[in-house]
């Protein structure tokens, strides 16, 4: 597996300020030109306005502020989220968690304590956002396994075909359709009759045979007393 690319340069994002303009809005304005990324300051965020590859969020969290414009409740944010507080109370800290909030900086902001939060904040949330996609995946083969124990024994019935035939035959299906041998099975399984896979299945087995033939063919070509030469000597 390619690991993961490391955030290191933020030339180009774009910082967006959830809150009040302030002494706090202010200072990162000046720290995020010196990044060469851009400084916005918003009452209110747009998801769909919301860039995934360059945005980053600073929420005020001594501020009221609506989550559902960061994401959709019980969901993982689109974008890095840093929260800024004053004050550490566990009410706002829960807020701030509550919207995914990756990195934390304390007013009033010193701007040699910018970048670390940009770095946590960017790569953690893209970590975070792969095991949430890993985790989405591994959910959808886990709801697909049962289409696929249900093809094997359908193959089985229907082909007399044993478990690893069976499997094996799925397998190869969906490599070749390239999907997933879990949606392979589930739309097997959905349609009347399996008329193709009983024909690959067939094919692969006369294509067996011939090689068999053509192997023994060979074999016995390749015998003692079977050379043309030897022929002729006799």
């Amino acid at each position: 597996m390619i690991p993961p690319r490391t955030i290191k340069n933020f030339c180009g994002f774009r910082g967006l300020w959830l809150g009040p303009s302030g002494a706090a809005a202010t200072m990162l304005a000046g720290t995020m030109e010196r990044l060469g990324a851009a400084f916005e300051v918003h009452d209110e965020l747009v998801l769909d306005e919301l860039s995934v590859e360059r945005d980053i969020c600073f929420v005020d969290g001594d501020s009221l502020f609506d989550p559902a414009s960061l994401c959709a409740p019980g969901r993982h944010p689109r974008i890095p989220v840093i929260g800024v507080v004053g004050s550490e109370a566990p009410s706002r800290l829960k807020a701030l968690s509550d919207v995914g909030a990756t990195a934390l900086l304390r007013k009033p902001i010193h701007p040699s304590t910018v970048y670390s939060a940009l770095f946590l904040a960017t790569n953690n949330h893209a970590r975070l956002a792969r095991l949430v996609h890993r985790i989405a995946e591994q959910d959808r083969r886990h709801g697909g396994r049962r289409f696929v124990i249900k093809a094997v024994v359908k193959l089985i019935q229907e082909q007399g075909l044993c478990d690893e035939q069976a499997f094996a035959l799925l397998r190869r299906e969906s490599m070749r359709l390239r999907i997933g041998i879990e949606e392979y099975a589930k739309n097997f399984c959905s349609n009347a009759s399996p008329q193709e896979s009983r024909i690959d299945a067939h094919q692969d087995d006369a294509t067996r045979d011939r090689r068999d033939v053509d192997e023994l063919g060979t074999d016995a070509d390749e015998r003692p007393g079977s050379r043309p030469d030897q022929t002729r000597r006799a």
